[in-house]
């Protein structure tokens, strides 16, 4: 997760993930801070999550995931304005499980797109966004992203040069075909 000044929403995103860390799917955060100066990186201790500090210059947060990554063989891609749906972790240790039994080279997934706003735009938007992701596999920057280590590792060079990328960047990066769109939503928290 790539935070700056993300105190306000940052909260509600860290306790979206306590149950998956509870069934001990989610085995570590790493926050990845582009020079805060509100009570992010309070609220990431509080909560348990490594924090990584890159205040200056450009932020290789997929290289930094995995230098600093040590329990897990799958990432997820946050923004820190995105709050979890209950049971998310179900359905993607059920794709991870797929995954990992098919001879695909690159397996990727995110999100379904969800807003807590209010309105018929709103919802019109959440439609457009998921049928964009699910035929032309274009993503929203909220969607979330779930990649392989070995994804991430063999596309290393090609994910280097992304500075603080919202985890559509790294999936444009990453590009193998269409990403699978899990029926778990990720839900963007409405700006204030």
């Amino acid at each position: 997760m790539t935070t700056h000044n993300s105190e306000q929403c940052l909260v509600h995103t860290l306790s979206s993930l306590v149950p998956a860390a509870a069934e001990g799917v989610l085995r570590e955060v790493i926050v990845v801070d582009r020079g805060s100066t509100d009570a992010t990186h309070e609220i990431a201790d509080a909560s348990g999550a490594l924090w990584v500090s890159c205040a200056e210059g450009n932020v290789p947060t997929v290289e930094l995931a995995l230098e600093h990554a040590r329990r897990g063989e799958w990432f997820l891609f946050l923004r820190p304005d995105v709050i979890l749906e209950q049971g998310w972790q179900n359905e993607a240790m059920a794709f991870i499980e797929r995954a990992q039994r098919s001879s695909a080279d690159t397996q990727l997934a995110v999100l379904r797109y969800k807003s807590d706003d209010f309105g018929f735009k709103v919802r019109l938007k959440e439609t457009l966004v998921n049928f964009s992701s699910q035929v032309l596999g274009i993503t929203h920057t909220c969607q979330g992203l779930l990649a392989s280590r070995s994804a991430l590792l063999r596309n290393s060079n090609r994910t280097a040069k992304i500075s603080a990328p919202t985890p559509a960047q790294i999936l444009r990066k990453l590009r193998q075909g269409r990403p699978t769109t899990l029926r778990a939503a990720a839900i963007r928290i409405a700006s204030q």
